[in-house]
């Protein structure tokens, strides 16, 4: 029996022992957790106290503040124990117009919401301080929120940049809406101005080309009467300067009705080759007393009879073979016409002056089309011209729906003017096929 309560005790001692010990350990533990607390506790407080925002903790239940940093006295310049004590201490300085947005964003952040959000502040000199807001829950292990974390950082600098920026954007866009009606009214004067000149130079090209057919009529009356040989030369030199000085006043005439959107054309019925041989044949004389061959070739096929402008047709091509019997020495001066399109209602021709004269540097062959543009400035003083008469033919071509380039390997290889022009089939030309657009004999033909 003294065995068996001597065994109770001894198992009771040892029991004794064991929660003794497994208390000491828990106690260590508690006070090892609590010294972690404590130092991580003195870590939170010491980087909470020395950042620059406001660091705040709230019970979402009784919506009061558990902490706040010290950046809450400089910022709201209330006490950190007023707002601890009273909640409502944080609205003391909220902008009036912006408490009604603040009071609706607390609302949300103790309900869990993770937005942020800027509002004003006024200081107790009078003046707005910009803050903004951001707020975060924390969850308990139940899944309920136990506290609102949030941090609050005053950006005043940045709205004022902000607001800097903006004014600056602002009075940018108006300058800019200013200086683009100014602009717009510069053109509009410059454009009326150009008008105005345009007007007066197609009033005095008439004015001026009236006397100067009379000059040249007179002039070729006075060659028909028996005059001596001196005579006879001075008046031919009177008429070949008339006949410069009106080709340079219907040239100017022509610019002038451009640029003033009054050239229109005609719409008669012709037909393109004759208008091809006139032009030739106006140039003849003087291609061959240069010793230049001249010729046309019809090969391609083209309609016989079309609706169009023959006037200016014939006008652009006077221009561009003349350039070619002027800017060639020797060789010859190929024209070619040939369709490239051809339906029943319209057709689209080709019209090709091929010369071996001086050529065409590559990099002034856009340039030449240009008004008051050669492709040498010396030519100018060698060959004469306004350098109107490519722009006056590029006008016209575009006006009859075409196109206008040259090809030229450069000075000295020749060139190769080309022009597109668009035609209404005439009402007595029948249905053209391929096999009737055939090629009629021409005295200038190879």
């Amino acid at each position: 029996m003294a065995v068996i309560v001597w065994l109770a005790f001894a198992a009771h001692r040892l029991r004794v022992h064991s929660l003794k010990r497994r208390e000491e350990d828990l106690q260590a533990a508690i006070e090892a957790r609590t010294a972690e607390l404590k130092e991580s506790t003195v870590q939170f407080q010491q980087l909470a106290e020395n950042i620059r925002e406001i660091f705040w903790t709230v019970d979402p239940l009784t919506r009061k503040y558990q902490y706040v940093s010290n950046a809450f006295e400089q910022i709201w310049e209330e006490k950190q124990a007023d707002l601890l004590g009273d909640p409502e201490t944080w609205f003391r300085r909220v902008h009036l117009e912006d408490r009604e947005l603040v009071q609706q964003v607390k609302m949300r952040q103790l309900a869990g919401d993770t937005g942020e959000f800027e509002y004003r502040l006024l200081n107790c000199q009078g003046a707005v301080c910009w803050v903004r807001d951001r707020a975060f829950p924390v969850y308990g292990k139940y899944g309920s929120i136990e506290r609102v974390v949030g941090v609050v950082e005053e950006v005043t600098q940045r709205k004022q940049a902000e607001q800097v920026l903006q004014r600056s954007k602002e009075e940018l866009e108006i300058l800019v809406e200013q200086r683009t009606a100014e602009a717009i009214r510069a053109k509009e004067i410059a454009e009326a101005a150009n008008h105005a000149k345009s007007e007066f130079l197609a009033n005095m090209s008439h004015e001026i080309r009236t006397p100067m057919h009379g000059i040249l009529n007179m002039t070729d009356l006075a060659l028909s009467t028996d005059l001596t040989e001196e005579q006879s030369e001075y008046l031919e030199t009177v008429r070949l300067s008339g006949d410069a000085l009106l080709k340079i006043i219907n040239d100017i005439l022509d610019f002038s009705k451009i640029e003033a959107n009054k050239l229109s054309l005609e719409s008669v019925e012709f037909t393109p080759k004759e208008i091809v041989e006139e032009s030739v044949g106006c140039l003849l004389h003087t291609a061959l007393a240069k010793g230049i061959d001249i010729h046309v070739d019809y090969s391609g096929a083209s309609p016989e009879r079309v609706t169009g402008d023959p006037g200016r047709l014939r006008q652009i091509l006077l221009n561009l073979i003349g350039n070619s019997v002027k800017f060639t020495r020797s060789g010859s001066i190929s024209v070619s016409v040939a369709a490239e399109n051809a339906t029943v209602d319209c057709c689209t021709l080709r019209f090709s002056i091929r010369d071996t004269g001086i050529g065409i540097p590559k990099d002034r062959q856009q340039i030449i089309f240009e008004p008051f543009s050669q492709a040498d400035g010396s030519n100018t003083r060698v060959y004469g011209g306004t350098g109107l008469g490519l722009a006056i033919c590029s006008e016209l071509v575009g006006l009859m729906n075409g196109r206008s380039w040259v090809e030229s390997d450069g000075p000295g290889t020749g060139s190769t003017f080309y022009f597109t022009a668009s035609f209404r089939m005439a009402s007595t030309t029948p249905d053209l096929s391929a096999e009737e657009l055939s090629p009629v004999p021409s005295p200038f033909a190879a």
